[in-house]
């Protein structure tokens, strides 16, 4: 008979089998284009100082007449483009309705971090050098995540803090979970899943002790180490203490137990 606090676990695990993913797409995309603006060339400058300067566009170009910085109001919205000495864009900022983004660039051109805001959710997402997402973290009004991920595009490790407490997680290449660790108000607790992403093994700590359950494949426990409630023919339950060992059938029922 599992706890209430194991039967929270088990519940919780099911619920993050998929952890949320935020994706900067939305807001960075007009970022990432990074595209260079045809120059329209401005006039010499002169000795007359103005206290404001309005313009739609506004080009730096360096000593041999390459552009450098490009700030313009795009369709969407505002935007700052840094350039290298190869044209390359490495640096880029933009305004949208929905938001703001940061996007920053290797000397190819070739996208790296790209932070965002949209409406009340922030997030930073680092690609590796040929493009592909492998680490991003978000904010909004569940919590804070951050995922890991392979070079395959498979999600390895989830970290995330939400009211019920933290969670760390583990995947396989499969995108299976195989073990994760959180902290409750009841107690911490380690869990260890099958290649298929099933329960297997639960180790709790709560205030009256510590269990380890056993899982068999069809979720079923079949055997609990340490501490274990079983209920009675009469209602009641009967709690066991740190040294016991109790043996369940594929009914759930108990079979065996010891001291």
């Amino acid at each position: 008979m599992a706890s209430a606090f194991e039967e929270r676990i088990r519940k919780l695990e099911r619920e993050n089998r998929m952890m949320k993913v935020f994706f900067l797409v939305a807001v960075l995309g007009g970022v990432a284009a990074l595209c260079v603006f045809g120059c329209s060339r401005s006039a010499p400058p002169t000795q007359q100082v103005s206290k404001e300067v309005r313009a739609q566009r506004f080009v730096l170009e360096d000593n041999s007449g390459k552009d450098r910085a490009i700030l313009a109001l795009a369709e969407a919205g505002p935007r700052l483009d840094l350039l290298n000495e190869n044209g390359k864009g490495q640096a880029g900022l933009n305004v949208t309705k929905e938001g703001a983004g940061l996007l920053l660039c290797d000397g190819n051109g070739k996208p790296r971090v790209g932070l965002a805001v949209v409406n009340r959710d922030a997030g930073l997402e680092i690609l590796d050098e040929n493009g592909k997402p492998r680490a991003d973290l978000n904010v909004d009004e569940g919590g804070s995540r951050l995922r890991l991920v392979d070079e395959n595009g498979n999600p390895r490790a989830g970290l995330k803090v939400e009211k019920n407490g933290p969670w760390l997680r583990f995947l396989d290449e499969n995108g299976k979970q195989r073990a994760s660790f959180v902290l409750l108000k009841e107690g911490p607790a380690m869990s260890l899943g099958d290649e298929n992403g099933k329960l297997r093994a639960l180790l709790c700590v709560e205030k009256d002790g510590p269990t380890l359950s056993l899982y068999d494949k069809d979720d079923k426990m079949r055997t609990s180490v340490g501490v274990t409630k079983m209920g009675t023919p009469g209602g009641e339950t009967n709690t066991y203490s740190e040294s016991s060992v109790v043996l369940f059938g594929p009914d759930g029922r108990g079979i065996w137990k010891a001291p």
